[in-house]
């Protein structure tokens, strides 16, 4: 920590919170996530101070005269975040900044509804939570005073996972996914929706479809980048009249290069994914969370974990894979895929968000701190 930094955290770390001030960020440091949909309801529903705190230059130029938001490596914005009442997260604490003041409380909404285990269940996670213990440094849920879950039913793996108290869970819903509860039927908004991220090409093919795969732990006992190119080489053939979105993981876009398609475009760096979820007719995807968000819109989910017996010994599921998806589609081989495509309609569950997902959520969680700071 420079010197400058550290003459203004000790001037404000012990300094009195404002009450009203509410600080929202994600650890991409975008305007995206939960803390995007739970700061636009505080913003235009409530008189508190809000502000979104954005690590991109490019992202804060973007918004600035749009919203109220604080670039992250400006010195002026370290008195906002010594005297926050909350930090809203998604993911740990220097999403916002790597101090807090102690009377500031951190609200984690988290990012997404738990298929494959983590925390203290996974032995990938166990390796480094076994390193922080070692160097006696404060594991990561440990500086988290509230934790938001989507529903009832995922209460025991958050509590298994990070051995949160009862106390500590609100069982709120997610915030981003209010807006699929809210539009995911409004064909005027849906329609203006598709000419934003499409443009020319909203109105060109019968079907949207999207295919968000989840992040592959270790190399080695797959081979992505190949799954991905047969994916891209099929469908353009198969589905000339389809458009297809892809969605990766930072880390497999490297791989991935150029997509020079007249129907398939890549949306890895679009930064609202619900987006691209209320646009999209038909899900593909594997063990991303994104399946328990997309169940809301009562649409096609194609499933396609080519890798399932290795990625489950790996990283391991809350769930029992086929008993939990048994009314998508599950392909394990590419073509048995393709033919899935075709007859998506199938592989509708209408209840299946019931039991994962909750509306207003937003309201629910204002609710909440609203009244314990009562």
């Amino acid at each position: 920590m420079n010197r400058k930094i550290e003459k203004i955290v000790k001037r404000y770390i012990n300094s009195q919170i404002d009450e009203d001030l509410y600080l929202f960020s994600t650890r991409s440091g975008k305007f995206s996530e939960n803390t995007k949909y739970l700061f636009l309801h505080y913003l235009y529903n409530t008189q508190k101070k809000v502000y979104y705190v954005l690590k991109d230059l490019n992202e804060y130029e973007r918004y600035k005269d749009i919203y109220p938001v604080i670039f992250a490596n400006d010195l002026n914005s370290i008195k906002y975040f010594l005297k926050a009442k909350y930090y809203f997260i998604t993911h740990d604490i220097d999403d916002i900044f790597m101090f807090k003041n102690e009377q500031t409380q951190v609200i984690n909404l988290w990012h997404g509804t738990p298929l494959k285990k983590m925390g203290f269940d996974s032995l990938i996670d166990k390796k480094w939570i076994d390193d922080f213990e070692n160097k006696k440094v404060a594991l990561p849920w440990e500086k988290w005073d509230k934790f938001c879950i989507a529903h009832e039913n995922i209460k025991k793996p958050f509590t298994s996972c990070c051995h949160f108290r009862n106390e500590q869970l609100l069982v709120t819903g997610l915030p981003r996914n209010d807006i699929l509860f809210n539009k995911g039927q409004d064909i005027e908004f849906l329609s203006n929706l598709k000419k934003k991220i499409l443009g020319n090409n909203s109105k060109k093919f019968s079907k949207i479809v999207l295919y968000a795969p989840t992040f592959r732990d270790k190399e080695g006992y797959y081979n992505e980048k190949e799954k991905i190119i047969k994916i891209i080489e099929n469908f353009e053939k198969k589905y000339p009249n389809y458009f297809l979105l892809l969605r990766l993981h930072p880390l497999s876009l490297d791989n991935i290069g150029k997509i020079d398609s007249n129907n398939i475009i890549n949306v890895s760096n679009y930064n609202d994914v619900q987006e691209l979820l209320l646009i999209s007719d038909i899900l593909i995807s594997d063990y991303s969370s994104l399946i328990f968000d997309y169940s809301i819109l009562k649409r096609p989910i194609l499933l396609y974990p080519y890798d399932l017996k290795e990625y489950e010994k790996i990283r391991g599921f809350y769930f029992d894979y086929f008993k939990i998806f048994k009314n998508f589609g599950i392909f394990k081989e590419l073509d048995e895929l393709l033919k899935g495509i075709k007859k998506s309609e199938k592989y509708i569950d209408v209840d299946f968000y019931k039991r994962f997902n909750m509306p207003n959520s937003c309201v629910k969680i204002e609710m909440i701190l609203s009244e314990e700071n009562i």
